[in-house]
């Protein structure tokens, strides 16, 4: 635009004395001009280098922009998903509360139950012991070899032993240090497995103190769950003074058929109770 004025001017003064005065003049309005269009230009370029940057900038916080705004959903995604983990854990925490609660209702009245039973058990027991421990009657357990497992002081008693400790200490073997004949044992071994159980089983056995006595045993075997053996048990009673007076009464018998065999007269018998008659053959 200056170019265009400097013609301007110069073909108004063209030919004239002016045109010597004029130039100076010309020459500086160039010269401000040539260094406007510089400083235009230097503006130009300067608006030209902050336009890029401010599109770059520009770009760049789009790109930031668009990443924030993609970091954002997948943070609402992820939130959401939280949402659903703990609604999920929620409703298995509730459930399994639930289940604990009932479980520990069930285990509370099976404990309750339980207490019931021991102390059922323990009633039971204690009325076993007592009787175990004042029956008149001898009371035992053995194992299969003849060692005794238990025993009470009726049974020690009868043995000649002044508690059941000192008799489970003193006999290790039934069959050979009771039993008078050898022969009895076995036989007893023998009825238990054959039927499990024995009654009114005789034999003759020795006391502490050497002598003999009779005793009648009623035992049987017992048996685990699986149905293995795990002991005998059983009563036994002291019978020598019934074995006395059937042994008197044999021998009156004998004594009275002897008697009648021998006599010259005739007998004869009359049972009232069954109307029968007995005669002597003679």
């Amino acid at each position: 635009m200056h170019r265009l004025l400097a013609r301007q001017i110069r073909r108004h003064v063209a030919g004239g004395a002016a045109s010597a005065e004029w130039g100076p003049l010309l020459q500086a309005v160039d010269a401000a001009y040539t260094e406007f269009d510089a400083d235009r230009a230097l503006v130009a370029r300067s608006l030209e280098i902050s336009s890029r940057e401010l599109m770059e900038r520009n770009t760049e916080l789009a790109a930031r922009n668009a990443e924030a705004q993609a970091a954002h959903g997948k943070l609402q995604e992820a939130h959401a998903e939280l949402r659903q983990l703990a609604d999920e854990l929620e409703t298995r925490v509730l459930a399994r509360t639930t289940e604990l609660r009932a479980a520990n209702e069930q285990l509370t009245a099976d404990i309750a139950k339980r207490r019931e039973m021991e102390e059922a058990l323990r009633q039971a027991e204690e009325k076993y012991r007592t009787m175990f421990e004042s029956a008149t009657e001898g009371i035992f357990q053995t194992t299969a070899d003849g060692h005794y497992l238990a025993c009470n002081p009726a049974l020690a008693k009868i043995y000649g032993y002044a508690s059941p400790e000192e008799l489970k200490a003193s006999v290790a073997n039934v069959g050979r240090q009771l039993y008078v004949e050898e022969e009895t044992r076995p036989r007893f071994v023998q009825l238990m497995a054959e039927h499990g159980q024995v009654t009114g089983f005789e034999a003759r056995v020795y006391k502490k103190d050497g002598s003999t006595i009779w005793i009648s045993e009623t035992a049987r075997v017992v048996r685990g769950a699986a149905g293995e053996f795990l002991y005998y048990e059983g009563f036994i009673s002291d019978i020598t003074a019934r074995k006395g007076a059937e042994d008197g009464l044999r021998q009156s018998e004998e004594r009275y058929a002897l008697a009648v065999r021998g006599a010259n007269d005739g007998l004869w018998d009359w049972n009232l109770s069954t109307s029968q008659i007995h005669f002597s053959d003679r």
